[in-house]
């Protein structure tokens, strides 16, 4: 019998979940000068391993444990090394992946409002507003179910000691920078005190009041940011382009965002939807979710 092949690497694994701010943590980890952290969000080797398909090709996503080790080759002075994710939190074949190649990990989550959770990923699912009836979403079982947090979080208590695991909740992470940071970066065992820039927003909630012009800024094929890019290509570092895209990626379009009104009966009905499953994950991760429960959406 073969003997699996322990990695060294990565020291910690943020493990979602979805529509929680993952991949603007990914950009704040990265600024971090101890940590390494994989060039590619979204990598999800540990639910991929074997997968062979044309998205991992084209992409160059690892799917052996021998190309997965390589990513952390080119290490230098850094610390610690790390992956982001949005679905390990919700893939067993992820956490049973994860134990067998990593077994004494660091693992975070990030768990957020599941009621806000279903309607940000039910806004970027539908995203004509004209066209969107958020009646609708009671019909979407995969969107509702994402929120459902105690089983998955059950499942990684159980094959993992509990002091691997550090559950934060996503308003830490949006609105209290001046604690979450210095928790998270003792956790993840390097220099808390480093103040990362998290103004940076990357995922934006609310709706674009001119949706050609976040296609414009922000589109993957964009004619500004190519030509952007080319310009800046001879001046400056690889890090430094993205850091910059980044930037106006959060900055720019601020000003053409509009806060979308939910109707207050579709609130409640999630929320009686989420309660039962939100007294569970309070119980199992002794934090304070009233603020989930009573409203406050």
């Amino acid at each position: 019998m073969m003997r699996t092949s322990i990695l060294d690497k990565p020291d910690f694994i943020v493990l979602g979940g979805h529509k929680c701010a993952t991949t603007s943590l990914n950009y704040y980890l990265q600024q971090h000068p101890e940590i390494y952290l994989a060039q590619i969000k979204g990598l999800d080797f540990f639910n991929r391993e074997g997968n062979q398909g044309v998205k991992e090709k084209q992409n160059n996503i690892p799917t052996t444990i021998e190309q997965y080790r390589e990513l952390y080759n080119d290490m230098t002075t850094e610390k610690v090394a790390g992956e982001v994710s949005s679905v390990y939190l919700y893939s067993e074949r992820a956490c049973q992946t994860i134990k067998k190649y990593v077994p004494s990990t660091k693992l975070i989550a990030i768990l957020r409002n599941p009621v806000d959770r279903a309607l940000s990923n039910f806004k970027v699912r539908y995203k004509d507003p004209k066209t969107r009836n958020y009646q609708d979403i009671f019909e979407e079982s995969k969107i509702l179910s994402l929120g459902l947090y105690s089983n998955l979080i059950s499942m990684y208590f159980e094959e993992f000691e509990r002091s691997q695991i550090r559950i934060f909740l996503f308003d830490e992470v949006t609105k209290k920078p001046e604690t979450f940071f210095p928790s998270l970066f003792e956790f993840i065992g390097v220099d808390p005190n480093f103040k990362p820039d998290s103004s940076v927003i990357l995922r934006h909630g609310d709706e674009p009041k001119l949706a050609f012009l976040n296609s414009l800024l922000l589109g993957q094929k964009s004619f500004i940011k190519k030509s952007a890019g080319a310009i800046l290509k001879p001046f400056t570092t690889p890090d430094r382009r993205r850091d910059i895209f980044f930037k106006v990626r959060s900055i720019l379009p601020t000003k053409n965002y509009k806060k979308v009104e939910i109707p207050q009966d579709i609130k409640r009905k999630l929320g009686d939807f989420y309660q039962e499953d939100i007294l569970k994950v309070q119980d199992l991760i002794g934090l304070d979710l009233s603020h989930w429960l009573n409203g406050n959406f």
